[in-house]
């Protein structure tokens, strides 16, 4: 009888290897054709590319000027020292029993 290995590490690997031959013997072509178009779409669309100055594939292509030239700076410092009031505030929670999931409104 094979022994399951001791090393942490190497057990975890050979789940992970278990769980992706798993999932590779599930996907049809529609499946993996859909994660294609995904992750095309992550990377021309969405990802900033060093080479491109920061600016996506998509915005260099169609002469837009890069998102991330327009982003506003998220805030800092201690609790109380922003700008104000939040522009949003808490409606619920989607999961009341585990407080998961805020549903948030319009501050207003």
């Amino acid at each position: 009888m094979i022994q399951p290995p001791r090393h942490l590490r190497l057990r975890d690997k050979l789940d992970r290897t278990k769980q992706r031959l798993a999932l590779r013997a599930t996907l049809t072509a529609d499946d993996l054709e859909r994660r294609i178009e995904i992750a095309l779409l992550h990377y021309l669309c969405f990802r900033p590319h060093e080479g491109l100055g920061g600016a996506t594939p998509v915005e260099v292509f169609l002469g837009l000027e890069p998102a991330h030239l327009s982003a506003v700076e998220p805030p800092r410092g201690m609790p109380g020292e922003g700008r104000g009031e939040a522009p949003f505030r808490l409606a619920a929670f989607l999961d009341e029993s585990s407080k998961r999931f805020p549903a948030l409104t319009q501050a207003g």
